[in-house]
């Protein structure tokens, strides 16, 4: 049976994590075993310690890139572009089915629509284009072809089934 914690707990070791993540520098990999071990606050899956630290690293000002079952990377010099490249493609993907929906509904009901709205839908439709090239655009040029690429040199760990 789960145990049930208060608000003040839970607050707690919150800031706790906030404490911890803004004691380090930037391009830590907080890895959530080393964490639950430093602060007590519990990492294990489907624990809400996980979903505080990300919390806690947004709240502290900085961006991160996860490593999944891992922790998260601190943003810093060496992993910046990786991090704004993945951004990229998350507003791509977004965009992606946006201009879909605007191709399918130019192509049904263009001719129907009044002359404004017409300009409207292919307004759209030409800015959905252009943020797709920005993103195609920037991976080709930084390169990066996972969010991790551009993590460090350390070595991650990676659990494993004992």
């Amino acid at each position: 049976m789960a145990s049930t914690q208060t608000i003040a707990r839970i607050s707690e070791e919150y800031l706790t994590l906030v404490n911890l993540v803004q004691e380090t520098p930037p391009g830590t990999l907080l890895d959530y075993a080393q964490v639950e071990d430093a602060t007590g606050v519990p990492m294990g899956i489907g624990m809400p310690g996980r979903s505080m630290l990300r919390r806690a690293i947004l709240r502290t000002g900085r961006e991160y890139s996860v490593i999944r079952g891992v922790g998260f990377v601190t943003a810093s010099k060496d992993n910046a572009m990786g991090i704004l490249v993945h951004q990229l493609g998350g507003i791509d993907r977004k965009v992606k089915r946006a201009d879909r929906a605007t191709r399918v509904v130019r192509d049904a009901f263009i001719d129907e629509m009044p002359e404004p709205q017409q300009k409207a839908v292919m307004f759209l439709g030409s800015v959905f284009g252009a943020i797709r090239m920005a993103a195609e655009n920037g991976r080709r040029l930084y390169g990066v072809q996972s969010p991790h690429a551009n993590v460090g040199a350390g070595i991650i760990p990676v659990p494993r089934d004992s």
